[in-house]
């Protein structure tokens, strides 16, 4: 029997009023691209059928959808699932106008805001916006969590605390998670602006592929939620509504490659492919993502993985 799901990603748009130099999904002013509605709903509907416990609205920026973000969490809900709205908070220049913004979403049943800030958001949008749309999800019964992400020598996570502390507001829970040169911020960042430890760190199953996977503007179904997940076709098994998620799902878990990083991990994947492989990979990544990235987009590597791991 396949395990329940942890969490399914649904990117609703491509658009965004933010250009980050990190962005991994290269979200912006200029994208466009919606997630269809139906294929999100039949989405939750499977979600709900395979026990998931949370449901994670993204983007882009997930408020650029207007109505259907509002729509799509109640069904969410109906269906028992926990509901979250991952976002840069554009949309939150004081208490006032944020709470007025999220009170419909509350309404509707959302559980968790969480709130995107790093050095390239806080250069386009002060970081009272994240106070702001923390404050009002507190008073709206929204648990607020910020994600903090920063590169080497970063102090994110520090910086919003006594942000929080000056303003005389208790800070919610801060979740530091690291820059990753993917995306635009393949051109944007610099091998010194991250933090890179030894990959030998890294070992262990890989625990989001096939656990938590996510749905893309364009209906691509990956295996994981990854920013560049969509870039990778390795990581891809379908694309909705001609593939529904159980469907790629099943299409996952009979893949010997999918199965190889669950079961095993990527930094196994690199030995085992450099062990066997004229190919050299890196010694230092900043997260298994980061190096599950570097494989899976590395022709070579991935050809060999491939090789090596058909069944005989």
């Amino acid at each position: 029997m396949s395990p329940p799901l942890r969490c399914l990603t649904l990117s609703l748009t491509n658009r965004c009023p933010l250009r980050c130099s990190h962005c991994g999904p290269r979200s912006g002013p200029d994208r466009t691209g919606d997630l269809d509605e139906a294929v999100a709903t039949a989405a939750l509907r499977a979600a709900a059928r395979r026990g998931c416990e949370v449901v994670n609205f993204s983007g882009g920026e997930p408020f650029a959808a207007g109505a259907a973000l509002e729509r799509l969490v109640a069904a969410a809900r109906a269906l028992g699932l926990l509901t979250r709205v991952t976002t840069g908070a554009a949309w939150s220049p004081d208490p006032a106008r944020a709470r007025a913004r999220l009170e419909p979403l509350a309404r509707a049943g959302l559980s968790q805001l969480y709130v995107s800030v790093s050095a390239p958001h806080q250069a386009a949008i002060p970081l009272g916006h994240a106070l702001a749309a923390t404050a009002a999800a507190r008073e709206l019964g929204v648990e607020p969590t910020i994600v903090a992400a920063a590169g080497r020598g970063g102090e994110a996570a520090r910086q919003v605390r006594a942000a929080f502390l000056e303003a005389g507001a208790t800070p919610p829970w801060i979740l530091p998670t690291p820059l990753i040169p993917f995306g635009r911020g393949a051109e944007g960042l610099r091998p010194q602006d991250l933090d890179q430890r030894p990959v030998e760190e890294l070992s262990g199953p890989c625990p989001s592929l096939a656990l938590s996977p996510a749905i893309h503007p364009d209906g691509t179904i990956t295996g994981c939620a990854s920013v560049f997940a969509a870039d990778l076709p390795a990581l891809a098994f379908g694309r909705a509504p001609a593939t529904t998620l159980e469907e790629a799902l099943a299409r996952l878990e009979a893949n010997p490659l999918a199965a190889w990083i669950r079961g095993a991990g990527v930094v196994a994947l690199k030995r085992l492919v450099e062990g066997r492989s004229e190919v050299r990979l890196p010694e230092r990544a900043v997260n298994i993502c980061h190096l599950c990235g570097e494989i899976l987009g590395h022709p070579g590597a991935l050809a060999a993985a491939r090789r090596l791991l058909a069944p005989s």
